[in-house]
Order: structure tokens, then sequence, then C-alpha cells
């Protein structure tokens, strides 16, 4: 059973439209956080590794005309709000190998400033 747990218990955000009838929330976080900061990335990433991802697109087209945000356009994420999301080709990633020297580099940067400001020498 799906409800044994206490997180598959969890209701999906609904609004009254009439007495008794009910839709989803759109504007809710499900929607508005996890469509950009999670399927708009994944499929960032899916593109610089040159993998198709039909279902994730035909979610995020259909999410995109509920939220009134464009990520999509013909297939590729060049829409309007696409440059507002924490998508590597934001940066300036576009191939596997940048994606790993952006990661190697901020894994140097992070372990410098630990060293630097949070280190067992550093001055308190």
């Amino acid at each position: 059973c799906f409800r044994t747990g206490p997180n598959q218990a969890l209701r999906a955000p609904m609004v009254e439209s009439r007495p008794g009838r009910f839709v989803p929330e759109f504007q809710h976080r499900y929607l508005s956080e996890d469509v950009p900061f999670g399927l708009v990335v994944t499929r960032a990433l899916a593109e610089i590794a040159d993998v198709e991802t039909p279902l994730i697109d035909e979610v995020i087209t259909w999410a995109q005309s509920v939220l009134q945000k464009t990520y999509l356009v013909d297939g590729e994420l060049r829409g309007r709000d696409a440059e507002r999301v924490p998508i590597p080709q934001n940066h300036g990633v576009v191939t596997v190998s940048d994606l790993i020297d952006w990661y190697t580099e901020a894994d140097r940067s992070m372990s410098r400033l630990a060293m630097s400001r949070f280190g067992p020498f550093a001055r308190r």
C-alpha cells in the first residue's frame, strides 16, 4: 500500500474552482520550483550528454504553459526563462568536457576556500 509511510500520504495541492470541484494549484512549489530547478536542469544536463529526453520535454512543455514560462523552444533550452535557471549552459558549459572541468575547478576552489577560511590553522 502506498499510504503506509508518512511521505506517501502527501496530498496534491488543490484549489476549489467552484463548490465541491477542485483543480491543481499550478503555482504551488511542486510545479513552480520542481520544473525549473529539477526537470529543466536535468534536461540541460541531458542535452550536454547528447541524450534525448522526449518525456521530460513533454512535461516541461505542458508545465511551461500552465506556469506561463518559456524554457523549451523548438526542442532547445532557449526560451526567455531558461536564462533565469541554474543550467550549466548559462555558465558557458556546453560539452561533457566543460562540465567535468567546471565541477573539478569548483571542487578545487571550494577546497582552497575551506582550507583558508575553515581549516585547522585559520585565524579565528
